[in-house]
């Protein structure tokens, strides 16, 4: 029945609504984070939305559902550059997220990504977290591509067999 009264609203008017809900919820101040990010987002306010989609990602990850915290710090970042945020903070907790869900490949790609934006002295860690995340998921091509990326920049070299792992243990 919602959807079918919903429909028949004008977008303009929809949005009104929306953003009547959100100031009347926040008004009140009863109203989650979670339902105000959706009503202004539905507005058309993703500056007021954005505050409000990161505090329930926070909140989420508090309560340890990591899997609603990603999804959270993945919609916060399609706002990426809508407000006053540490982006590169909210990729990583994105990343963090999915490697506590247990989505290691997800969590892999997104550290990768959050390496990308870092500062050098962030980065090698992020990135050896993304191999240790491909590794731990199955992914061992990738995560010894990334594995070797990293050690490369730091002068070491991952042994290529048992028997150059052997030689370089006994030197």
């Amino acid at each position: 029945i919602r959807e079918t009264v919903v429909a028949g609203i004008d977008e303009s008017r929809l949005k009104a609504y929306h953003l009547g809900l959100a100031e009347a919820w926040e008004q009140v101040g009863e109203a989650d984070a979670e339902t105000l990010a959706r009503h202004y987002y539905e507005a058309g306010m993703p500056q007021q939305a954005l505050g409000f989609v990161i505090a329930a990602a926070n909140k989420a990850a508090h309560a340890l559902a990591f899997e609603r915290a990603a999804g959270f710090y993945a919609r916060a970042l399609e706002f990426d550059g809508a407000g006053d945020v540490d982006w590169q903070d909210i990729r990583v907790r994105l990343a963090q997220s999915l490697a506590n869900a247990g989505m290691g490949a997800e969590a892999a790609k997104a550290f990768l990504e959050a390496a990308a934006g870092a500062q050098p002295s962030e980065r090698l860690d992020l990135e050896r977290l993304a191999a240790e995340k491909y590794i731990s998921s199955g992914y061992i091509d990738e995560g010894l591509a990334v594995l070797r990326s990293v050690l490369a920049r730091i002068g070491i070299g991952l042994p290529g067999n048992p028997l150059s792992s052997l030689v370089g243990l006994i030197f």
